[in-house]
């Protein structure tokens, strides 16, 4: 069985979509990307410290 990736891409890593997300959650087997935690360079934009490979990876996961 596949797990569930809750990506939250608010910059407030414990705001309200990060709560509604884990109690809509709660009783399911799920992992938690938190977007605020990686660096990605807007569309066009490409610099040596961009993490959007890791975040792909994560996701791959």
């Amino acid at each position: 069985m596949e797990k569930i990736l809750f990506v939250n891409s608010s910059p407030n890593r414990d705001g309200n979509t990060y709560r509604i997300g884990e109690e809509l959650l709660k009783d399911k087997d799920h992992n938690v990307l938190q977007m605020a935690d990686y660096r990605i360079s807007q569309y066009g934009q490409v610099f040596e410290d961009d993490e959007m490979k890791e975040v792909l990876k994560e996701m791959d996961k």
